[in-house]
């Protein structure tokens, strides 16, 4: 078996091979492998990339959720739609039939920073693993692969990895604040559910095991009893220069890993979108290189408006354009995938939050007429 991978890892590395990364859940990891890894797929709206796709191609696989790499798939076809079920949570039409090269089981991966932190290019990473088919610079995917190959002669569990696979896991205790499932229904009034959801990001945040900022014209705000003044930092770390501080200060919730603000969200109710994405395209204007994951979480019936505003000129031809940096979180996704996630919650990594949000690509800016 060894000699069949050598063999394939060769041809994989071969000049005219491109590298692409394709991301997993833990589930999407498993299901994948109930059908021998003969192919792998993407939300519809990536068929355009999709379809660049060549036979020989490899995909480097990566785990959201637990942040780590964990196989090559090669390319035995190039793209094709096909909406056959495979996948439980979504139907990933945009497909691309695949055999496998290396496969480890999710709590072998190679963790992403054990590999990654050696790139010059590491900071470019950490937006690669936001959506896929991503194309990958050569001398990066081959690091990667190596990696794989090792940890396949030689699989470990690494440190701060599950011991057991994700769906296995014993529920963890509830945080000081809770469960973190669904706080409100959706007949709730709406200044309260724009509380509830705000509440929601805070509490999911602290049950990652990170630290949350509120932003200051929010801190008197409570829900059921909780003050958000005493649920957030008292202040940003330092570092930041007075505009992006001011800019931070103000954005609706930010979850920090350490002293690093890893996530911020704007909570879109029924105000205009306009003010959420102005303050994420002021944030990228002055923090243009920044790995902050930017989302807007909206009710599913704005998500049209969302994704109609975030594809206005004056975000579309930023540099980035806003809609490849700023995701939308529909309110069913956020509360649904919390309380599906709420058994391992407290072992999940904070890049899960991605599996919840939704690219708003567009070809062209829209401009209303």
């Amino acid at each position: 078996m060894l000699g069949l991978r050598k063999l394939l890892l060769a041809h994989c590395y071969c000049y005219s091979v491109q590298y692409w990364l394709d991301l997993f859940t833990p589930e999407t990891w498993n299901e994948a492998a109930a059908v021998g890894f003969g192919v792998t797929g993407f939300r519809e709206s990536r068929w355009p990339i999709v379809r660049r796709v060549e036979k020989g191609d490899c995909f480097v696989c990566y785990l959201t959720r637990v942040s780590a790499f964990s196989g090559l798939l090669e390319a035995v076809s190039g793209g094709y739609q096909d909406r056959s079920p495979i996948w439980t949570s979504d139907v990933f039409p945009a497909r691309v039939k695949t055999r496998p090269v290396i496969a480890l089981a999710p709590q072998e991966a190679v963790p992403f920073d054990k590999v990654v932190s050696k790139f010059g290019s590491a900071t470019a990473w950490r937006g690669y693993v936001r959506g896929s088919p991503m194309r990958l610079p050569r001398e990066d995917a081959e690091a990667v692969v190596d990696a794989l190959e090792r940890a396949s002669v030689n699989p470990q569990v690494w440190p701060g990895q599950p011991k057991e696979p994700l769906s296995l896991r014993d529920s963890i205790p509830s945080t000081e604040l809770g469960p973190v499932g669904p706080t409100v229904p959706s007949s709730t009034p709406a200044p309260r559910q724009h509380t509830a959801i705000h509440f929601q990001l805070i509490k999911l945040g602290r049950a990652l095991g990170l630290s949350v900022h509120v932003a200051r014209n929010d801190r008197s705000l409570t829900f059921d009893g909780n003050a958000f003044s005493a649920l957030s930092i008292p202040g940003l770390p330092q570092g930041f220069d007075p505009v992006s501080r001011r800019i931070l200060e103000l954005i609706d919730v930010l979850w920090l890993d350490r002293n690093r603000i890893v996530c911020a969200f704007e909570v879109e109710h029924s105000t205009d979108v306009h003010s959420g994405l102005l303050r994420m395209a002021d944030l990228l204007a002055v923090q243009a290189h920044t790995t902050i994951r930017l989302y807007l979480v909206a009710p599913d019936d704005r998500r049209e408006k969302v994704k109609r505003e975030i594809n206005r000129p004056t975000f579309f031809y930023l540099d980035p354009p806003l809609f490849t940096v700023c995701k939308f979180i529909p309110y069913s996704r956020l509360q649904e995938g919390v309380q599906q996630s709420q058994p391992y919650l407290g072992r999940l990594k904070y890049e899960f939050i991605d599996d919840l949000a939704e690219l708003c690509e567009a070809s062209q800016p829209e401009v209303d007429v």
